[in-house]
Order: structure tokens, then sequence, then C-alpha cells
């Protein structure tokens, strides 16, 4: 898959290697990839045939940026971009699905400020033959341009335009936003990995941390996760993979070779009595031994199955080890392969 940092960038490179076939466009956030992100992606992949699948998005967010504008800040488990996935996530999931072009076109005050028209003419050139979005799609100044907008210049243009139907489960229609809640508000990962049609995921470097796992007998690596959210505190059931290497590990599918694991999410009330608590995501591999070599420094993702519990506060260690033991074994039968 090519990745292009601008819609100019990848029509200059079409009229550079003078690209005589046309490919299908389709325009969206992408955040999370989930079921209708990848209903999306099917139906340019159909339309397309042999042709090349390109896909466009956007860095930072339109959400995020005029969040910005407002100067409204994040929450403590968003980063700065408020997002399901980095940069790194989107072009691997991108990858898996079958997109041969990914477009990070930067939405900044001008780009904000284009006419829903020039917006139409930018994206359809350099031998676009067709157009997928979906059934909730606004582009352009204002969100002046719709799918009924996009629908008339297509047909003006001859370019086929296909409007594809959010994707609905158990009445809940898949959507970033629901996805973000449900992950900051509740925690609840199931709901979220319903929608997103896989496992949510978390990536990022293993750090070192302040050794308390290996000081009361339950090794945990920490991982350092700053571009996507993370969920709400508590303790979770889950799968961890090493992502360090030339293979990347799967997204879209869990990693076959990720290993079953317990993870904590929080400020770890029993052992931090500092004033400002960080928040850290830890995981506890289960019947595996691992010494500093095999994970500092080396990235990681850690897919979320179920949530256990909230985040508690014991009265002594012993008591934290018990249930932490408890929530281990929860874990465990949980992952049961």
């Amino acid at each position: 898959m090519q990745i292009h940092n601008s819609i100019e960038a990848f029509v200059a490179s079409r009229t550079r290697l003078k690209a005589s076939s046309g490919y299908v466009l389709t325009i969206g956030n992408f955040d999370g990839c989930h079921l209708g992100h990848q209903a999306l992606i099917r139906s340019a992949r159909d339309l397309a045939g042999d042709a090349d699948v390109c896909a466009l998005t956007f860095e930072p967010r339109p959400a995020v940026f005029f969040r910005k504008q407002k100067g409204l800040p994040p929450d403590e488990h968003a980063p700065v971009t408020e997002s399901l996935f980095d940069a790194r996530q989107k072009t691997d999931a991108m990858a898996e699905m079958g997109v041969n072009h990914l477009i990070f076109q930067n939405f900044d005050l001008t780009f904000s400020q284009l006419p829903a028209i020039d917006f139409f003419r930018a994206v359809a050139s350099g031998g676009c033959t067709g157009i997928v979005v979906g059934d909730d799609f606004h582009f352009g100044a204002g969100r002046s341009g719709d799918t009924a907008f996009l629908a008339s210049e297509c047909e003006k243009a001859f370019i086929e335009f296909r409007k594809v139907s959010g994707v609905t489960v158990n009445g809940v229609r898949a959507s970033s936003s629901t996805i973000r809640r449900e992950l900051l508000k509740s925690g609840n990962v199931e709901i979220a990995s319903t929608l997103l049609g896989r496992e949510y995921a978390l990536d990022g470097e293993i750090e070192r941390g302040a050794q308390n796992g290996r000081r009361i007998g339950i090794h945990t690596a920490n991982l350092k996760a700053l571009d996507q959210i993370i969920p709400r505190n508590g303790v979770y059931a889950g799968y961890f993979s090493l992502t360090d290497g030339e293979g990347r590990a799967p997204l879209m599918t869990r990693d076959p070779a990720a290993m079953p694991c317990v993870i904590n999410i929080g400020h770890r009330p029993t052992i931090d009595f500092s004033s400002n608590p960080r928040l850290t995501v830890e995981a506890h591999i289960f019947d595996r031994e691992f010494g500093p070599e095999d994970f500092y420094g080396k990235r990681a993702r850690i897919y979320f199955s179920a949530r256990l519990r909230d985040e508690m506060k014991f009265t002594s260690i012993e008591q934290l080890k018990s249930r932490i033991h408890e929530d281990i074994e929860l874990a465990r039968q949980l992952t049961r392969k």
C-alpha cells in the first residue's frame, strides 16, 4: 500500500507515473475502522474490480480540530488526537483490508474553509472513476456538501457514486463516537469490540515501571500508550502480543501468537501514594516468565476481550494480591482457547 500526505501529492504521483487506469475513492475519518468503515472499503473494492482503491482520511479529525479551536481539553484517557487509532494502526488496518493508496490529508483552517465544490474537484481529479461514502457524509466549509450534492456532481463528471448505509448491531449504529464513549465512560470493551468487528487494541512501547508487580510476585509489562484512547480505569481480560520486527501483528484480527493476560488500567491507589499518580496500563501474561531484555523498549499490542471490575483501593498489599489472583483466574477462564 502506498501512503500520501495530501490529496495533491496523490494526484501528482499519478500524473508523474502516467497512471492509465482509474481508481475508486472512499472518504472518511476511518477512526477504528469499525464495521461501518469496513462496509465502505468492501463497497469500494467491489466497485473498483481490478482497479485501485484509495482511502482519504483527515489528520487531525475535523471534530478534534474544531474542539481545539474552541479550547476544549481532552479527557485524561484521551490523547490530544482523541482517537481510537494512531496513524500506524490506521495504516496497518487499511493495508489488511486491501486498500492500495491511503491519503492523510492535513485538516487545518485553510482546508476547513474549502468550498464543497472545490473539495469535490480536488478529490475527483487524477482519474477517479468512483466515489464511495457513508450515508451521513458531509464535506466542505460549514459541512455544506452532502451525499445529494456529491451524487449530482459525480453524475456530471461521469463518476460512479455509491452511498453506503450505516451498520447497526443490536439496535446500535457502529460509529467511532459511540465506541469512544463506550471506552471512555464505561470501559465496555465488549460493546466496543462488537461495533468494531474485532477486539479493541492498544499499541505502545514497553517501558520500565516502578517494579511494584515484581515486588509482589506478579510481573507486569507496562505499556506506554500515548496516541490512542485508553479504556476506563479497571481490570480487563485480554491478550498481549509483541509487534517488533518486520512482520507486524495483525490488527483487524487477533494475532494467533498473542498470549492471554490480565490488564490493569489506573492509578494503583493501594500502592501509589503520590499527589499526582500517573495513569498506567499494565499487562500480566499468564504462566510465562520474561526478563527485562524481553520487553523494555519493544513495541507491543494489547487486545481487550472483557471488563472484569472497577479499579479498587485495598486495605493491604495481601488483600490486593489475593484479588489480583482472583482476577487472573477469571481472565484465564475467559481467554482460554
